[in-house]
């Protein structure tokens, strides 16, 4: 009697059970394929973006605005570290010359205000993936691997 019991019930939930297990196949394959979607799209627009020219960087880099999160977010940091305008070259800041220019020099007495001084700074994955897009110069600035000269804090990305 029990195992007739126990059979009964494996029977009835088996197609059920079938097609939870056809649903979670479905959707992993599905799962896949878009990841392999995004990979290949991001594998373009990373072409997009290092087929800039110098000029069209400096055009583009406090107003072209991106929201990028996770994996996104390592590439266009990455992009923005290679390709970043206010780099400063080692033979550059290796010259005789002891003196910086006058834009340089000024740069440094930048007027904030008061609401400038009271902000919190957050992390780069809140700020560009969460809160809003963020410009090239906002990406620039987690970049660790080398010196920048001072640079606008002025953002044209709007929320």
């Amino acid at each position: 009697m029990v195992r007739r019991a126990l059979y009964l019930t494996v029977s009835s939930y088996t197609p059920t059970l079938l097609a939870c297990v056809a649903i979670l196949l479905v959707n992993y394959c599905n799962g896949a394929a878009r990841a392999r979607d995004s990979q290949v799209a991001l594998e373009k627009i990373k072409e997009l973006f290092l087929a800039r020219t110098p000029h069209e960087w400096k055009q583009n880099w406090h107003v072209d605005c991106h929201r990028r999160c996770r994996s996104e977010l390592i590439h266009h940091i990455r992009i923005a570290c290679e390709k970043d305008i206010y780099r400063l070259d080692k033979r550059l800041a290796d010259s005789n010359n002891p003196f910086m220019g006058e834009d340089e020099a000024n740069s440094f007495f930048k007027v904030r205000s008061r609401r400038d001084l009271r902000l919190k700074r957050r992390g780069i994955m809140q700020e560009c993936c969460y809160d809003k897009p963020c410009s090239w110069e906002e990406f620039a600035e987690s970049c660790h691997t080398h010196s920048r000269l001072p640079a606008s804090r002025i953002n044209h990305c709007k929320k």
